[in-house]
């Protein structure tokens, strides 16, 4: 597999981890008033690893959706076996040893987009995270002076 392919079988794994987490965060978001009635009166430890659980969902469930298609690439690799794809062309599953797809116009263009939105989702991160520490040192100083 030359560099060019392992470029695109990487940006399809990626784009593929993206879109799942894209996926699995609006269902969250859209179960959330379930979920939350379900919890009801629950002891605090059984809903804080619910709570975990369900947090954990958007990045948790792409990670081991691509693990699992990556299983029969890595079991190959691992046991010496190499190419494991000619034995069993009946599912889709992703190689280690020659390429998933090939770098497309689409697939880079695909990649872009993922690239801006995820810059911009980091700029704004960024942004809130500085203007909480300037509130934080506001409200610092203001009890300061309310305590003195």
């Amino acid at each position: 597999m030359n560099a060019i392919e392992a470029l695109a079988s990487i940006a399809f794994l990626a784009t593929t981890w993206i879109v799942c987490a894209g996926l699995v965060s609006s269902l969250s978001h859209l179960a959330w008033p379930v979920f939350e009635r379900r919890l009801g009166v629950r002891s605090p430890h059984i809903r804080a690893r619910r709570l975990t659980a369900f947090a954990s969902a958007p990045t948790s469930i792409p990670t081991l959706l691509i693990g699992l298609c990556l299983l029969p690439g890595i079991a190959g690799f691992l046991t010496g076996q190499g190419d494991h794809c000619p034995a069993h062309l009946d599912h889709a599953h992703l190689c280690l040893f020659h390429n998933t797809t090939t770098l497309s116009p689409l697939l880079i263009a695909g990649l872009l987009v993922v690239v801006v939105l995820l810059i911009a989702i980091l700029r704004h991160g960024f942004r809130c995270i500085v203007q909480a520490r300037h509130e934080s040192r506001l409200l610092d100083e203001a009890v300061e002076k309310t305590l003195a």
